[in-house]
């Protein structure tokens, strides 16, 4: 009988460890000033979430920060739910902003 794996990693490989990079430094000062605003590339113009070092659409590394309406459409949404405590610990939401970018939220409720 085979024996089983505890990690899917390849021998050796250290488990990686989500650390903050600064991606989203923009994102969470703007939240401060009560303002939304969304990553876009600079070269193509096209909006994505969440953030990252280029563009998924042109592979482009100039990316900036895009203040939004913060008005749009609700696509789905669904509550999160901690089964064993019974808690709803918060809400996802997917939704496309006025401007054409889409975002997938986590929010407390």
């Amino acid at each position: 009988m085979p024996t089983e794996q505890k990690y899917y990693l390849p021998e050796g490989l250290p488990t990686p460890r989500a650390q903050r990079d600064g991606l989203d430094k923009e994102f969470w000062e703007a939240t401060r000033r009560h303002e939304l605003t969304v990553q876009r590339c600079t070269d193509c113009a096209t909006f994505q979430w969440g953030p990252e070092a280029i563009c998924h659409k042109c592979y482009s590394a100039n990316m900036g920060w895009y203040k939004v309406a913060g008005r749009g459409r609700l696509f789905s949404w669904t509550r999160s739910w901690n089964p064993p405590s019974g808690r709803n610990t918060g809400a996802v939401a997917l939704s496309r902003i006025a401007q054409g970018g889409e975002l997938m939220r986590r929010a407390p409720l």
